[in-house]
């Protein structure tokens, strides 16, 4: 109806000129509304195959087969790669997820042979709780294994965490085992500097906690009013 404020307008143009194999796209919406997505993936469709007269719609069964086809194709690779490495470092860190679900990524470092450092994500698990440190060293010791480097560790960097301690005495246990620890262990259990500068920030703003907060409140207070901006920017230019 003519003048109806609720009259749909069209969100895709498609226009087809003299040449049939040209195709113009105009007026896409960006909302996330069912049609749209419908008549966005048309658009696409057509703007392919203009490009590419023998492109063919991919399905997503297809793109997940692709997707896994090629990391095991990347994983060889790099099984093969690290073969040809004695020695290799280890990093793990454990991460919470929004859903609240404990993974942990596993991270090898090494040099190659033109002495450059390389770093490659060897894992990442799910490690349900409680994350004990058995847990982690179980986790870790079928990373190991999958890899083919349960005899090639050198060191294992972790976070200073008791959980982390705990999992580096098993393991080290297991590798003394196989004699397959360097100078004794004494190299094995690395503590990472980045966690432990955090926590002695993470203190130090603990003792002046009261300070930052009226800093935070007093911002929150200043951006809530545009007003109030303008009379501080007049204040901070006559400063």
């Amino acid at each position: 109806m003519e003048g109806d404020s609720n009259q749909l307008h069209p969100m895709v143009d498609v226009e087809e000129y003299e040449n049939e194999d040209s195709i113009g796209i105009s007026n896409v919406g960006t909302d996330s509304s069912p049609e749209n997505e419908v008549a966005q993936d048309m658009v696409s469709n057509e703007f392919a195959k203009s490009l590419e007269l023998q492109w063919a719609k991919l399905s997503r069964d297809a793109a997940k087969n692709d997707c896994f086809a090629t990391f095991e194709i990347e994983k060889r690779k790099l099984r093969n790669l690290l073969r040809g490495f004695l020695k290799v470092n280890i990093i793990t860190d454990m991460w919470t997820s929004c859903q609240r679900l404990y993974y942990m990524v596993v991270t090898c470092h090494f040099i190659d042979y033109d002495w450059r450092l390389n770093r490659r994500v060897l894992n990442f698990c799910n490690v349900p709780p409680p994350d004990t440190g058995f847990l982690i060293a179980d986790a870790l010791q079928k990373s190991f294994q999958e890899w083919e480097i349960e005899n090639k560790i050198s060191s294992i960097t972790v976070d200073n965490a008791k959980a982390n301690d705990t999992s580096i005495r098993v393991l080290k246990d297991v590798f003394n085992r196989r004699k397959a620890l360097l100078i004794g262990g004494k190299l094995f259990h690395v503590r990472c500097c980045a966690h432990i500068t955090n926590l002695l920030v993470q203190d130090g703003l603990d003792e002046i906690s009261l300070i930052v907060d009226c800093v935070r409140d007093g911002i929150k207070c200043l951006v809530a009013s545009e007003s109030r901006l303008i009379k501080f920017s007049e204040i901070a230019i006559g400063l």
